[in-house]
């Protein structure tokens, strides 16, 4: 492809590449091996040839990405992408599998966006790691398909430059807790809150754990992170317990964290180094993570459980587990993804799917928590669902530890008006 590439830039011909990654595989050769993902490819390839033109051109370009040399304008272009999107989405059929791929496309234009090879494929590059970001952000239609622009540039060296700070801050010097309370529809009364981290960077101010905790993982910084989190989130505890706020606190933990074999012995030893009684902390575990290996992740969820730890799923219903692994893992409650509570009063698909997630937790004794609830229709809504507890915007938002004594005190169980009122 390189060389066909320089000769096209030569020339000054207008065409487009285009980079294809493709989602999917690592579960078929982790079960199947390497053999059944490189005919998955063969498959894949087959398939992808159809949607091209006369004189496009498809290569092999990793194991899990394609290039194309598209010709035509950039309409006609992005047209095709979405075709080799749809080829790539067609179900493949393995003698030992089946395999159900996604992709994500990255486009540079050869007249506008390539002085020469590298750049070309740099640039096509940075437009398939945006498109692959939105497809892993789940929003609700993610532009997986993106034409390269000059600020995509701008942000990887701004991205890079934030890896450099914030191997220097894993420490933690400048990361702060907020506490997010989360309210009980039955009395109105705070009934937990849920520990959220910030970084106040000296440079760009306060920043939200969306625009860092995906550099973390890269550079591989993010044990160190979810470690400074365990440790202040159950200070943060012990000091609501003592300033009479005795709620349960729940901490975030991701699949870095679930895979630490010391994760059992250090919230034991934090519980007794701060001497805080176990159900006073509850560990939100996301969905995507529990499913990343699940007999592990059941084998840990016993064993905090035996301590006496609450055991919460986040980011319940985005779709990567079912309601008949509920029964293996040993967990108290499942937090409604607010993907769902946010279309709830506008969509009729969502708002049965989350109603069905609702009776079907309580057949299961589970407690159930809508995150991301923003307004009075929502609640009333959730309400009428049975739903246990929310967390949002429509209550509070998150909370320095000050501000979140004084918001619990006033909607504690004496404070608080009938719950229908609200």
């Amino acid at each position: 492809m390189e060389d066909v590439v320089k000769q096209l830039l030569g020339k000054r011909a207008p065409f487009f590449l285009m980079l294809i990654g493709v989602e999917g595989l690592k579960p078929i050769t982790d079960n199947h091996g390497y053999a059944a993902g490189d005919m998955c490819m063969l498959e894949l390839a087959a398939l992808l040839r159809n949607p091209l033109q006369p004189g496009d051109t498809l290569y092999r370009i990793t194991s899990d990405e394609f290039g194309v040399l598209a010709f035509g304008d950039e309409d006609s272009v992005l047209e095709r992408a979405g075709q080799l999107r749809s080829a790539v989405e067609t179900p493949i059929t393995l003698p030992s599998a089946r395999a159900l791929l996604t992709a994500s496309i990255g486009v540079a234009s050869g007249m506008h966006h390539g002085e020469d090879f590298e750049i070309l494929l740099k640039r096509s590059s940075l437009a398939l790691t945006r498109a692959r970001k939105a497809r892993l952000e789940r929003v609700s239609h993610p532009e997986t398909i993106r034409m390269f622009q000059p600020a995509l540039e701008l942000e990887a060296v701004q991205r890079m430059q934030l890896q450099d700070e914030l191997r220097a801050a894993q420490d933690g010097r400048d990361f702060r807790l907020l506490i997010q309370p989360k309210v009980s529809l039955a009395t109105g009364a705070v009934a937990g809150g849920e520990t959220l981290l910030r970084w106040d960077h000296p440079r760009l101010g306060r920043l939200s754990p969306g625009v860092f905790l995906d550099i973390a993982a890269d550079i591989g910084v993010m044990q160190s992170i979810d470690r400074w989190v365990l440790r202040h989130s159950v200070k943060a505890a012990k000091e609501l317990q003592q300033r009479h706020v005795p709620v349960p606190i729940s901490i975030n933990i991701g699949t870095d964290s679930l895979d630490d074999a010391l994760l059992p012995s250090m919230l034991a030893d934090l519980l007794q180094e701060f001497d805080l009684p176990p159900h006073l902390i509850e560990i939100e575990i996301p969905e995507g993570a529990l499913m990343h290996d699940v007999d592990r992740s059941i084998a840990i969820l016993t064993e905090l459980s035996a301590m006496g730890l609450k055991l919460s799923i986040d980011d319940f219903g985005t779709g990567y587990s079912s309601f008949s692994y509920l029964a293996e893992f040993p967990v108290h409650t499942l937090k409604i993804d607010r993907s769902f509570i946010s279309e709830l009063t506008r969509s009729k698909a969502k708002r049965t799917i989350v109603q069905s997630i609702i009776k079907m937790a309580h057949h299961l004794s589970l407690e159930v928590v809508a995150e991301g609830a923003e307004d009075d229709e929502q609640v009333r809504s959730l309400r009428s669902m049975e739903c246990d507890k929310i967390q949002g915007y429509v209550f509070a938002r998150p909370l320095e530890i000050d501000a979140f004594v004084e918001f619990a005190k006033a909607n504690s169980p004496t404070n608080t008006p009938d719950a229908e009122t609200l």
